[in-house]
């Protein structure tokens, strides 16, 4: 059997018999017909080389593998040179090597020089060249801190920023108590267990699956997945009653999370576990702003500051993420290159400042958060959060991501739907200040004098007027009160019987 050195593999090749060490291994990626593929890098000196693999065995693999491919071809596949197995191939584990080659995820990085070698060489484009922005893995090109990123432990990340973000707090916390002299709230552990533990709880759930999920499928999947938020935040507010029930705000819902929907569908590439991850974080994100808002709206714990909500539920959030963080990605974390395993201190440095720029970032839009459902509502916040979204994917239209019809329909529908709500909450606005204004009114005229004296010149009988007179200075004990009657009716006739 003759083989090929990879230095040699051209595209086009086909018959290929090569041995090569496993650099990298890409997510899988579940097809239509329910089949599993995982694109791997390939250890050669330009690192541009991928190689396809299908089902179990691309299951079994872990960089640094020796593997052997039989009767192979080579193409090009999102300006990267891939190798295929082929209807007659075969891809077999031959050995494994003693070290870990590369620690960092980089397929999204095409070959630029290999279209213009190909060009030069032949003529005319490769038909199998797919040029465009989407040059990654399950088509997550051009997105920033996925595959393209260093270090792939979402839910550690996670668990390091909860932490770094309970420091901040205590530290704004420490600062306003020394500049005011005055102690800011701390709950007992009674409240602090029964009204602060489940929006914890629920708080760290939604983080840590949406970041896991972010991991395993496209941006535009995620994104549509998502959306369903707003319908589970409509949902719990109804449920706690938060929100009065209306078919403006189901309208409303309906508008935003269809037009979003429409707004990010296009044909995309679908991760079973991945959508199951992001489906069950948009659940938890209902309950958890909703229940927000009751304990910062509602309840009389004294935690309508943003950065008190930040500082009581840090410790639940880590509660809630650190036994996943540990069972999923605690052995690979202990033995990866750049902390247990580190061989350059430089190398964990950059990781852990990138680490702490992150939990900056989730500090102060976490604060951000809260503030605006201590102000608002938890609905508002995630229209908020929807036209976010809206704003970053038409950038993402302007850089070169493609549009059609259904998108463009999705987009209005998703602004209408912004729009509405808006509008609603400033018509609710005014209705409340329009009967906060006649409440005062009548308040105001009830107590004022003139008004009082005003309503004596109306014919009203003597007596009736003296227990009008008497009655706010009414007194509890009855022997009191006779007596005080008594000096009533005794002034009463004295007055009749010495007219003036």
């Amino acid at each position: 059997m003759d083989y090929v050195m990879i230095k040699d593999i051209r595209p086009g090749l086909k018959n290929i018999n090569v041995v090569f060490i496993v650099l990298e291994v890409g997510h899988p990626t579940v097809t239509k017909e329910n089949r599993e593929v995982r694109t791997c890098k390939v250890a050669d000196s330009t690192a541009c080389i991928n190689v396809s693999i299908w089902d179990e065995p691309g299951q079994l693999l872990v960089p640094g593998d020796i593997v052997r491919l039989t009767k192979g071809y080579a193409s090009i596949w999102r300006n990267c040179l891939t190798l295929y197995s082929g209807k007659t191939g075969d891809i077999q584990k031959i050995g494994e090597f003693c070290m870990v080659f590369n620690e960092q995820l980089n397929m999204s990085e095409p070959n630029p020089a290999l279209a213009v070698q190909i060009n030069q060489t032949s003529g005319t484009p490769n038909n199998n060249c797919v040029i465009g922005n989407n040059n990654g893995n399950n088509n997550n090109g051009g997105q920033v801190g996925r595959h393209s990123a260093e270090f792939h432990f979402p839910l550690s990340v996670v668990v390091c920023h909860l932490v770094l973000k309970f420091v901040f707090a205590s530290l704004c916390r420490t600062i306003w108590e020394c500049c005011r002299s005055k102690q800011r709230v701390v709950l007992n552990w009674g409240n602090y267990v029964k009204k602060v533990a489940p929006t914890g709880i629920s708080s760290g759930l939604d983080v840590g699956l949406s970041n896991w999920g972010l991991e395993l499928i496209p941006v535009s999947l995620y994104t549509m997945t998502k959306s369903t938020a707003i319908i589970f935040i409509l949902g719990f507010a109804l449920l706690f009653r938060l929100e009065e029930k209306s078919w403006t705000l189901c309208i409303i819902v309906v508008m935003i999370s269809g037009g979003l929907f429409l707004f990010t569908y296009k044909a995309t590439e679908f991760n079973f576990l991945g959508f199951i991850l992001v489906l069950t974080a948009s659940f938890t994100s209902g309950l958890r702003w909703t229940l927000a808002q009751l304990v910062m709206q509602k309840s009389k714990l004294g935690l309508e500051n943003p950065v008190d909500m930040v500082y009581h539920v840090q410790t639940w959030m880590i509660v809630a993420i650190l036994p996943l963080a540990i069972g999923f990605e605690g052995m690979a974390l202990a033995s990866n290159c750049k902390f247990f395993r580190y061989q350059d201190v430089a190398v964990v440095i950059i990781t852990l400042l990138k680490i702490l720029m992150g939990a900056v970032l989730a500090f102060c839009m976490e604060v951000a958060e809260f503030m605006v459902v201590t102000h608002t509502s938890s609905l508002t916040l995630s229209v908020a959060g929807i036209f976010k979204e809206v704003c970053t994917l038409v950038l993402a239209v302007e850089t070169g991501d493609q549009m059609n019809l259904i998108n463009v329909v999705g987009l209005f529908f998703c602004l209408g739907g912004i729009i509405f709500h808006v509008l609603h909450k400033a018509t609710i606005a005014s209705r409340r200040s329009n009967m906060d204004e006649l409440d005062e009114d009548s308040f105001n005229s009830e107590g004022d004098p003139k008004q009082l004296d005003n309503s004596s010149d109306l014919r009203v009988p003597l007596l009736a007027e003296s227990s009008v007179i008497f009655r706010p200075g009414n007194i509890n004990s009855t022997d009191e009160s006779d007596e005080d009657s008594s000096n009533v009716l005794f002034n009463i006739l004295q007055r009749r019987d010495n007219p003036r």
